[in-house]
């Protein structure tokens, strides 16, 4: 039986493999598309923040009618400053269409609310013209725009303007006001598109994305103001091509016919309850693209409904939710309500209808998948039915979803958060901890790292247990349980000899002082009175050591206080055990580089020094670069050492940064988008040493490649283009020289780098194959 079962699970791999292979071979065929590069990218384009918010202030935000309850849920993004919230309106119009959570820097909505009541008595309109989608959202425009219009058109004032194009203008002043030098499609160019996405950003795209509807057009064909009014580039999203014609759209059918039901029923049954509520939205994905360098291509779509019934009438109040991932060949997850509001906000306790029946328990539409279908056929044109119901699909889509069978082993260690940190009670336990250590810094200490600003960050200067030596700097994010970064000073002095690795037994200890109050108390009790609060990385045989005495910790033991009291503001090592295979302990502070010095390399093995990272990612791209920093500090010492410098120190930043939508090691420890690196060689310009920096960054995936800038550029790309350094107050936030050829040098010494069975495995033609896949 066993061999049966290693058999199948042989056949089980090369299948995949095969498919790995067939797709790969097929990428100029007819079963497999490129994605257009223009159509998916890094962005290139950052929203001016505090502006855009100015300009929304100016538009209207009260329009209770199109929710159920309260107001303006919360929504799957990150609270800031960049969400808008707009009651959407034609022009200058006063009539309220729908209401949009627009975000201004992903420039697409986070979600739009409507109240659907579909009177079967009411015709229904044509589908608007596509020539409605070159309107813009003319309140979010820049002030050119309306002094322009002002100066040229009688004065009018458009600053709180809805979506709106050059005619609407000459309707409101009943005269053919001329826009010229520039036109009104020059200042849209110009003025809107830094808060808003363009129909530019779409076109050229459309085999590959689609400009995605968020409140859909169908539905709202009882309104022609409303339908109208979904053909605007604020309540579209890029949607993938196949996702969107092929998936989404016939569980939109079903949601139509479902309010048709819901009024026809109502009508029955002699009640007013004749609405369907209905919030879409958008979630981002792990790592964000971004059409033409500038609209956020989001990871999922979503879509919520409330129906609040009438329970004296007999009708029951129900909810539901579904979603699907924003890629080729994608599927749908229906859900109860509860469990989708789980999964949109990745485990906190949100509703999307608060202060409603539907934010308690209420029925769910049970048969929805089954429902979809058996309309799907009915639903789609002929157009459709033939793209959508082809064996040239099903071919194409089976090929990728067996690939996405190999990926879901992932799925334990990638997954939505379902632990939240108590983040009051994490800062106060930081506050005991020490945090002035300004030797590992050049310049100022504690520059700002990219995480979003919160008591969550954590300043830590590392040490071991109780001891007073501090041993590298650690900025920690309590509520992603990761470093945000670490810094240190490294001095790789040639006649100290370097260290063996420590033992992987070290992973099993806690920055004690982030432990609960309950940790303390027992050591204090047990172990002659000894205060814990304040110590850094420590094991059960610290607290012996520091006692003088072999104190017992039972009912509960160590392990026990450790579990229940020290993993709610950091990561414990059981969150990382049996994932190694997909996400190993990567050290951000590393191990190797510190060989010089054992307690430092010893306080690199700790639960604070760590985050999950890709093994592939750690492993083949990272592990080289780590190397070719510990060459250039011992480079950076010898060539001091000849010019009789005292500047033998490199200074070293690195980090973790956050991708679009963050999923989290067993619910629990954030898995970043990204790790990167910054130097800066202060230099002794007296002896002809200069100063120099770099910095350098992979996205934490599977077969991943590293991008070297020069340290100006990096930051720019860490910081989102915004006015900030790594090194503030010393040289490397000027001008410095680059570390020119980096990229060229680590692939000169990469075979070098890596033990053997490193060499075997990143260097293989199985992995050349895969990644060329991949990539």
């Amino acid at each position: 039986m066993g061999e049966l079962k290693g058999q199948v699970g042989f056949m089980a791999a090369m299948l995949v493999n095969t498919i790995l292979f067939s797709t790969m071979s097929q990428a100029n065929g007819a079963l497999y598309t490129q994605p257009k590069s223009k159509c998916s990218q890094r962005h290139d384009d950052p929203a001016p923040k505090h502006e855009c918010s100015t300009r929304c202030s100016r538009i209207t935000s009260s329009c209770d009618n199109f929710f159920i309850g309260d107001s303006w849920p919360k929504s799957s993004f990150q609270s800031s400053e960049s969400t808008c919230r707009i009651c959407h309106t034609l022009a200058g119009e006063k009539t309220l269409v729908f209401a949009t959570a627009f975000n201004t820097h992903y420039r697409i909505p986070e979600y739009t609310a409507s109240a659907i009541t579909r009177d079967p008595d009411v015709p229904e309109q044509d589908r608007p013209s596509s020539s409605l989608w070159d309107r813009v959202q003319l309140g979010l425009c820049g002030k050119e725009v309306h002094s322009a219009i002002s100066d040229k058109c009688k004065g009018l004032q458009t600053e709180s303007w809805g979506v709106t194009r050059m005619s609407d203008i000459w309707k409101a002043t009943e005269t053919r006001c001329r826009l010229s030098d520039p036109s009104f499609d020059d200042l849209q160019q110009s003025y809107c598109g830094d808060c808003q996405g363009l129909d530019s950003d779409y076109s050229g795209c459309g085999n590959t994305y689609n400009r995605g509807h968020i409140n859909p057009n169908a539905i709202n064909d009882k309104d022609a103001d409303v339908q109208n009014g979904t053909f605007s580039m604020i309540n579209v999203a890029p949607q993938d091509d196949d996702f969107n014609q092929c998936v989404w759209q016939p569980y939109e059918c079903a949601v139509g016919r479902k309010a048709d039901q819901v009024y026809q029923n109502a009508e029955k049954a002699g009640s007013n309850s004749k609405t369907l509520y209905m919030i879409t939205g958008t979630k981002l994905g792990g790592q964000t693209t971004w059409m033409k360098g500038r609209v956020a291509i989001p990871g999922y779509f979503w879509k919520a409904l409330c129906y609040p019934g009438d329970e004296k009438a007999g009708l029951r109040p129900f909810g539901v939710g579904f979603y699907g991932r924003n890629i080729d060949c994608s599927t749908m997850t229906s859900l109860p309500l509860d469990e989708f509001e789980a999964w949109l906000y990745d485990g906190a306790d949100e509703h999307l209808f608060p202060g409603s029946v539907c934010a308690g328990p209420v029925d769910n539409w049970d048969g929805l998948d089954a429902h979809v279908a058996e309309i799907a056929h009915d639903c789609r044109n002929e157009h459709l039915q033939e793209s959508c119901e082809s064996s040239w699909r099903d071919e194409r889509c089976s090929t990728t979803l067996a690939v996405e069978l190999q990926q879901l082993k992932q799925a334990e260690c990638s997954r939505s958060q379902d632990s939240p940190a108590p983040q009051h009670e994490c800062s106060t336990r930081c506050s005991r901890l020490t945090s002035s250590c300004d030797n590992f810094f050049i310049g100022d200490s504690w520059p700002k790292s990219s995480f979003q600003s919160s008591e969550s960050t954590c300043r830590i200067c590392h040490t071991l247990a109780g001891e007073k030596t501090l041993v590298f700097a650690t900025a920690f994010n309590t509520h992603y349980r990761i470093p945000e970064y670490t810094a240190s000073a490294i001095t790789r002095d040639p006649d100290v000899p370097e260290q063996d690795r420590p033992s992987s037994s070290l992973w099993d200890r806690v920055q004690l002082g982030l432990c609960g109050k309950e940790v303390h108390s027992a050591i204090s009790d047990k172990c002659k009175g000894l205060q814990t609060e304040s110590w850094g990385v420590t094991r059960m045989s610290d607290i012996w050591k520091a006692s003088e005495t072999h104190c017992r910790l039972s009912n509960p033991s160590f392990d026990d206080l450790q579990q229940s009291y020290c993993g709610d503001c950091q990561g414990l090592d059981s969150d990382y055990s049996g994932c190694g295979n997909t996400y190993n302990r990567g050290h951000i502070n590393p191990n190797a580089i510190n060989d010089k010095d054992a307690d430092v390399q010893n306080g690199t093995f700790s639960m604070i020094n760590v985050a999950p990272q890709d093994d592939d990612f750690n492993q083949c791209v990272w592990q080289p670069y780590e190397c070719a920093v510990g060459r250039k500090a011992d480079q950076v010492y010898q060539n001091a050492e000849k010019a009789g410098s005292n500047s033998k120190t490199l200074y070293i930043i690195t980090g973790t940064k956050l991708g679009g939508q963050t999923t989290w090691m067993k619910g629990r420890v954030a898995i970043p988008g990204y790790f990167w690196k910054a130097l800066c060689y202060p230099g002794d310009e007296k002896v002809g040493l200069r100063p120099f920096g770099v910095g350098f960054y992979g996205r934490n995936i599977d077969c991943s490649t590293m991008t070297s800038l020069p340290l100006d550029k990096f930051e720019a790309w860490l910081y989102d283009g915004a006015d900030e350094h790594l090194f503030p107050g010393s040289v490397c936030a000027g001008p410095v020289d680059n570390w020119e050829g980096l990229d060229a040098y680590v692939a000169e010494i990469a075979h070098d780098c890596r033990n053997e069975h490193l060499q075997e495995d990143c260097e293989s033609s199985w992995r050349d194959v895969r990644c060329g896949t991949s990539g």
